[in-house]
């Protein structure tokens, strides 16, 4: 039961007012009882009930006049008067002042209970009868509890279904799965093309300053310095074109949030950020490996000897 699943009973024969807490504490409800009119129109107006039995010949302050105050009021309470008060006109008087049932004086305490389950029951058909869990780390226990209200306020009998859409979620998860191998492939490869472009713009320039390398070399220049100089370039460039790309990035979810306006838009997290910025870098350490050492076994000679 959902501990906001609260009754009020108002009677003041102690026996029965045990007797009806009881069997409603039994059926699930936080009970609260009371034996006096003005008591009870005090705990009616302090609290939200979903149900409350009302005695109508109490001290203190008529039941009727209970009732009307909390109408007045704007309590939506679903009331159910108990009373011996048999008479027709008693009878209309209790159901235009705001009660929603009316049982008569003496009763069944099972008859009574049903009555409490059929006003539960009617207020839950009437509202919406779609639930949505903000958190979905709780929804296990959500749909506990909604189970545990319908086997009430239907007595037990398992006449209901739940539709709570798991396997729709779990495709969107396998969609989102594979939506983000796709992503990762298309990026690979993206990786690949690039560092191939960034492979041929080395050699390239290095084919356009094979005399400036064989100068350096001749004047004393090693290896490893040429080597470590193509390395740094070919990182250089790598690592702008990423952060030109997260330039783009950012722009175009400026532009998606203009034209299509949505609570689920894209967000670029600093991890991802640096996540892009640290593969830019290792892609154009790898694609500069090989230019630098083409570059770094240049002979000097042989390199001031090119036109």
């Amino acid at each position: 039961m959902l501990p906001d699943m609260r009754a009020l009973v108002i009677e003041d024969y102690p026996p029965l007012r045990v007797a009806v807490a009881q069997a409603l504490t039994a059926d699930g409800f936080a009970v609260d009882a009371s034996g006096d009119g003005e008591e009870g129109a005090w705990y009616a107006a302090g609290a939200s009930y979903d149900v409350i039995v009302l005695d109508l010949g109490l001290p203190g302050l008529d039941g009727l006049e209970v009732l009307r105050r909390l109408r007045a009021g704007g309590g939506q309470a679903h009331v159910l008067i108990v009373t011996a008060r048999d008479r027709v006109e008693d009878r209309c008087a209790g159901l235009d002042a705001g009660a929603d049932d009316y049982l008569v004086k003496p009763f069944a305490i099972p008859e009574l209970r049903s009555r409490v389950r059929a006003l539960v029951r009617r207020a839950y058909q009437r509202k919406d009868p779609c639930l949505r869990v903000g958190d979905l780390d709780r929804f296990a226990a959500a749909l506990d509890q909604v189970r545990a209200v319908l086997n009430v306020t239907h007595r037990g009998v398992d006449d209901f279904d739940l539709e709570t859409r798991e396997e729709w979620f779990d495709r969107m998860e396998s969609s989102i799965r594979a939506t983000r191998l796709s992503g990762g492939l298309i990026a690979i490869i993206s990786l690949i093309v690039g560092g191939i472009g960034i492979t041929n713009i080395m050699l390239a320039s290095i084919s356009e300053r094979v005399r400036e390398i064989g100068i350096r070399l001749a004047v004393g220049a090693k290896g490893r310095d040429i080597f470590t100089q193509i390395l740094v370039e070919s990182v250089t460039i790598a690592t702008i074109g990423g952060l030109l790309g997260i330039a783009a990035a950012g722009g175009l979810i400026e532009l998606l949030k203009v034209l299509a306006p949505s609570e689920n838009t894209p967000v670029v997290t600093v991890d991802a950020l640096v996540f892009s910025v640290g593969f830019a870098v290792l892609a154009g350490f790898l694609s500069g490996i090989y230019p630098a050492l083409r570059a770094s076994r240049l002979h000097p000679i042989t390199a001031l000897r090119y036109e």
